[in-house]
């Protein structure tokens, strides 16, 4: 399915990550502006299997669920900034993203973690895993103003985690 949000006259969607259906899309109120699909991109550092998108309110972050990494774009332009991935991030199957404001956090759909990333630099703040958290497969996340919350597929439920 394709998630994606509506924000001052352009939308960004991602889709499922099914190869050669990598999409990320600028659209407004006119014709289609982009579309970048992650086999046709010509940047040898973008490789994505799009699935989840978070916007800081300057760039979009798209997770990319095959390759355990997220890619950050310029909403105005489309333009590659970076591909945040590493050891130290522990992305497993990185699924759905949100933004509280300072940084971007990413449910790792296989990792029964959450990542919490600094959205200025891209270092890591913190990961979220183990009993302590009760994540479980997380797949969506949402921040409320004070709190993220992350949906956990195999466990029916949902768990808040305050941000900041």
């Amino acid at each position: 399915g394709v998630a994606g949000q509506h924000f001052h006259g352009i939308i960004h969607a991602a889709n499922d990550g099914r190869p050669n259906e990598n999409r990320f899309q600028f659209a407004g109120p006119g014709p289609l502006l982009k579309v970048f699909r992650g086999i046709d991109l010509d940047d040898p550092r973008i490789d994505l299997a799009a699935v989840g998108i978070a916007f800081d309110g300057i760039d979009l972050w798209v997770t990319n669920l095959a390759n355990q990494t997220v890619t950050e774009f310029n909403a105005a332009t489309g333009s590659f900034v970076r591909v945040v991935s590493g050891a130290q991030y522990s992305f497993s199957a990185p699924d759905g993203a949100a933004f509280d404001g300072a940084h971007i956090w990413v449910a790792n759909r296989n990792g029964a973690s959450v990542t919490e990333v600094n959205a200025s630099d891209s270092s890591l703040v913190r990961l979220y895993a183990g009993s302590a958290f009760a994540i479980s497969q997380p797949v969506a996340l949402a921040f409320d103003g004070h709190r993220v919350w992350i949906t956990n597929f195999n466990a029916n439920s949902v768990t808040a985690i305050p941000a900041g």
